[in-house]
């Protein structure tokens, strides 16, 4: 099972939107996520998150994405 919960909120020049959210996995591995997106003008969405991931038999992984999509 999987849930995330996030919410939109306008940018201070009214051409984007900022997006917090946050998130939880359950299973065998349960994992955390925290996050943040932020698209500009439908041309440019930048993302950066950060996961825990809890393994019963190993050391807990611990990650970190950024992403930039550009269209033109």
């Amino acid at each position: 099972m999987a849930m995330t919960l996030a919410y939109g909120l306008p940018t201070t020049a009214g051409q984007g939107q900022l997006t917090p959210y946050g998130g939880l996995t359950m299973g065998a591995a349960p994992a955390y996520h925290l996050g943040g997106r932020l698209t500009l003008a439908d041309a440019m969405t930048m993302s950066l998150e950060g996961t825990r991931t809890e393994q019963v038999t190993t050391a807990t992984d611990y990650g970190i994405q950024l992403k930039v999509d550009v269209t033109w």
